[in-house]
């Protein structure tokens, strides 16, 4: 009996026992902690796999709306605006021979069921050559009836409606990214930030004197499909929010109007921190002013023309253009010679009465000093009204006239450029210049803002976002 008690109160091997169940236990637990932070070092690493994978996309993107506004130097070669091409897609890659780019193909990490196989999608290698993301691509915003969508700035707040002439298209870049095998692909739409040249007819640098019989309006060209013909001659403000005038002066009587049957169809706005004083009328005249008249909200930028270097001279069967001994265009009626880019520089034109120069569907004419068309029967266009023509005045050029019954078709930017608009000339479309002088006889005429002459034109500085979206 007393043995037995002896071995019931043997407490030899309790403590290896409790050791043992110890050590068992902080095994436990250290297996549970690296396990935890094996997990912990997992999901680190997906989320930054997924984070890098975001910066990316977004990289490709903002490279993107980069080039694509009119002083890149590395620009997208096709205008997403020219021709409103609804079927438009270009892709920018990080491979720089587009022959390994096998869009096509399922199989390949490139694949986009969406690209046009058939060689009309440009395909440009990306500057950014350490970059992990595939492709970027830029088409215009389409709604689900294949509608193309443009973006409307004179609503509050702005909105995305179908496209008219006149407005400018929302753009879809989307972006398809492989971050250590993290695929990631985000879609953002963007709309463009225009300047000078924005559902106005006029903008100045500087001032503008109307000297009786002188119009700013707004007018539907009727020419749509062909090339103009003839003149219009509109007599009515067909939209108020269209036919404006803005100016960056602030200078006391910087803004002179005098003379009779001056009208504006729209705001006429001056430079921010203006007065009242800016505008000065006189010799009795009570100008018709649609809108409303005050400082602008903000000021015009209006950037230098970034000449290509590589456009054209401008020729017509394959001939020069002859000029009188007074340095006038010999009259008659011209077509232009196609030129690679679509793209024309001159130094000087001065157009005379009854000449008719139509430059094909689209194309911008650069001028180094000075535009003039006068006399009646006097037009330049292009043969295609739908399709305008785009003036463009170096930092160099100093004058542009529209007078005499003249008319030009298309919009002009040339904001170092003195204008005059005088004695019955008109521009259907826009016109961007330093000064403008406009009317001074019995003959009106004027600046109509015409959107099927002024669509795709204007300087786009950059890119605003207008919805942003993680597809995958």
């Amino acid at each position: 009996m007393k043995n037995c008690i002896s071995q019931v109160n043997n407490e030899k091997g309790v403590a290896l026992l409790i050791a043992m169940m110890m050590l068992i236990m902080m095994t436990l637990i250290g297996i549970a902690a690296i396990m935890t932070s094996t997990t912990d070092i997992n999901i680190a690493k997906n989320v930054k796999n997924s984070s890098n994978s975001l910066f990316q996309a977004e990289a490709g993107i903002e490279e993107v709306k980069v080039r694509m506004v009119d002083s890149s130097v590395a620009q997208l070669a096709v205008d997403p605006f020219n021709g409103f091409n609804i079927n438009w897609v270009d892709y920018l890659t990080t491979s720089s021979a587009a022959t390994t780019v096998q869009f096509n193909s399922a199989a390949s990490p490139y694949y986009d069921v969406t690209f046009n196989a058939n060689g009309s999608n440009n395909i440009y290698a990306s500057v950014q050559n350490q970059s992990q993301w595939q492709w970027v691509k830029i088409q215009h915003k389409k709604d689900s009836t294949g509608t193309m969508r443009c973006y409307q700035p004179d609503t509050n707040p702005p909105s995305d409606v179908p496209c008219v002439a006149g407005l400018r298209p929302i753009e879809q870049v989307t972006a398809l990214v492989n971050a250590n095998g993290t695929y990631k692909m985000v879609r953002n739409e963007i709309f463009p930030i225009v300047n000078a040249l924005n559902n106005r007819a006029v903008s100045l640098v500087g001032g503008l004197e109307m000297n009786g019989n002188a119009t700013t309006g707004t007018y539907t060209s009727t020419t749509v499909g062909g090339p103009p013909t003839t003149a219009p001659n509109p007599n009515a403000c067909v939209n108020s929010a269209m036919g404006g005038v803005q100016s960056n002066t602030t200078g006391a009587g910087s803004i002179s109007i005098s003379g009779a049957a001056n009208n504006i169809c729209g705001n006429l706005n001056y430079g921010v921190g203006g007065t009242s004083s800016v505008i000065s009328v006189s010799g009795g005249s009570t100008p018709n002013i649609q809108g409303t008249k005050g400082p602008a909200s903000a000021n015009i930028n209006f950037p230098p023309v970034n000449y290509p270097g590589t456009c054209a001279t401008p020729t017509h069967g394959g001939a020069a253009f002859a000029t009188t001994g007074g340095g006038k265009l010999v009259a008659g009626t011209f077509t232009v010679d196609t030129a690679a880019g679509n793209c024309y520089i001159i130094p000087k034109w001065d157009i005379q009465q009854n000449t008719q120069i139509y430059f094909p569907p689209g194309a911008t004419l650069y001028f180094t000093n000075e535009l003039e068309l006068s006399g009646s029967n006097t037009i330049l266009g292009t043969t295609q009204g739908t399709t305008p023509l785009q003036i463009k005045g170096l930092p160099t050029a100093t004058e542009v006239e529209v007078k005499s019954g003249a008319t030009l078709f298309g919009a002009v930017y040339a904001p170092s450029a003195e204008a005059e608009v005088e004695s019955g000339g008109k521009i259907f479309g826009a016109l961007t210049a330093n000064s403008l002088e406009m009317g001074g006889d019995g003959t009106a005429g004027g600046v109509y803002y015409d959107p099927t002459q002024s669509t795709g034109t204007g300087t786009v500085t950059g890119w605003n976002n207008w919805n942003w979206n993680q597809l995958q």
